[in-house]
């Protein structure tokens, strides 16, 4: 298994190794510019630097995560997996607004966790940029993001609870290329009925939904909601591993932009061209696709089968008719 950090925010321990020299040892992942005061890390404007030329497994508990600096910035530069545990509660420095940005390097990757039994409380723009994805796993009822969110370049949010993140926010997936990807998460074990809702929703570029069923399994229900759903020009939402009746994406009927969006919607495996926004109660529009042609011709040659079945049936009864 890869080397694995346990970092408090007292540095008390490090699984695999020890540290003598408290400072040297946050060093080792961050930088000379941050402190700690009574359980609460002030991260350095230089943020985490992965750069160990093997597998990062960091896990960050203990207290409270901030920056004076305004900004909680992790980069990747390691030609290997990075995954870095977040247990602690992110926060706002005092009165000024904290925000967190995370990118990796070409052939890096990042994968971030916010785990921990306790909200994120950080108000200001959380952004992923390139091969980077953050996992929302906060107990139910605790927020992971409350601030705007911004994925950007092919980076992916995963969502494993009820509402990880906070309804008043405006979430962007933007990229040139690769779609940008907001993803529900779920395992053939912990088939859980889960809800997430959202201010707005946009689209620059390409952006995607995974309702996430990769194996063409049906899971429990997923409920998308959102106030208003805006795709820029030239830009292109998919709706993947979408099931009927099983998924939901729902957008306000007061939406200011659905009509324009629905012609930018693809839901994958189905015609691109024919979409239905139907009543799904009395403040919610339901989007969904209608079935491609080959599966109206297979419920018409079903239909057709049946038929000469029950045709061929009644002849044979009426010839073997009793005299």
């Amino acid at each position: 298994p890869p080397p694995q950090e346990h970092i408090t925010n007292q540095f008390t321990n490090k699984i695999g190794a020890k540290y003598e020299n408290i400072s040297e040892k946050y060093k080792a992942i961050s930088n000379r510019h941050s402190t700690i005061h009574s359980g609460t890390l002030d991260v350095g404007r230089d943020g985490f630097i992965l750069d160990y030329a093997q597998y990062n497994y960091i896990t960050l508990s203990g207290g409270n995560l901030t920056s004076s600096s305004g900004a909680i910035n992790i980069h990747a530069t390691a030609y290997m997996m990075n995954f870095f545990q977040i247990h602690d509660t992110i926060v706002d420095y005092g009165s000024q607004r904290v925000g967190l940005n995370i990118t990796a390097a070409p052939r890096a990757f990042a994968l971030l966790e916010f785990n921990g039994l306790e909200s994120n409380t950080f108000t200001k723009d959380t952004t992923l940029t390139g091969n980077v994805t953050i996992a929302l796993v906060k107990p139910k009822g605790e927020i992971g993001i409350s601030g705007n969110l911004n994925i950007r370049e092919g980076a992916a949010v995963d969502i494993y609870q009820d509402e990880q993140i906070a309804n008043h926010v405006r979430v962007v997936l933007s990229s040139r290329g690769d779609a940008s990807t907001l993803r529900f998460r779920w395992s053939s074990i912990d088939k859980r009925t889960f809800t997430e809702t959202l201010h707005e929703l946009v689209i620059e570029g390409n952006g995607a939904i995974d309702f996430g069923s990769r194996d063409g399994s049906l899971h429990e229900a997923r409920f998308f909601y959102l106030d208003d759903l805006i795709i820029g020009d030239r830009s292109t939402l998919q709706v993947i591993d979408w099931q009927d009746g099983h998924d939901h994406l729902l957008v306000r009927k007061d939406s200011v932009h659905l009509e324009d969006a629905l012609k930018k919607i693809k839901f994958m495996g189905y015609d691109h061209n024919k979409l239905q926004k139907g009543d799904y109660d009395s403040n919610f529009w339901e989007i969904t696709p209608f079935p491609e042609p080959a599966t109206y011709g297979s419920l018409f040659m079903a239909g057709t089968v049946s038929l000469s079945l029950l045709r061929r049936r009644q002849k044979a009864r009426l010839g073997s008719s009793p005299s």
